[in-house]
């Protein structure tokens, strides 16, 4: 008996298991708005400051309106930028939406 149950169990050697490091979904990089989540540097609990800076997206809509005088347009608007999150506690950037000028 003991001998058929030791062969039943799997050798580890030849079966490794699968570990998937789980990490959570990291909101600051889905929203252009500011979201409450906790700051991975000071460890609080806050709402999320959220700074416009000029991206790869905003330079593709300036060469898709590349008519005179037009092309200037993304940089004077902020929905046309990056939005960068910053914790409002220690102000470390907790992640990036990035804006797409071709969705």
């Amino acid at each position: 008996m003991i001998s058929q149950k030791a062969s039943q169990v799997p050798n580890m050697a030849e079966n490794p298991i699968d570990h998937k490091e789980v990490t959570n979904r990291n909101l600051a990089d889905e929203n252009p708005t500011a979201v409450e989540m906790t700051c991975t540097h000071c460890n609080q609990i806050q709402r999320t400051d959220v700074k416009p800076k000029v991206g790869s997206g905003t330079y593709i809509m300036c060469l898709i309106l590349c008519i005179p005088g037009c092309c200037c347009l993304p940089f004077l608007m902020d929905k046309c930028k990056d939005q960068v999150h910053y914790c409002s506690n220690c102000q470390s950037q907790l992640g990036k939406y990035e804006y797409k000028a071709c969705k």
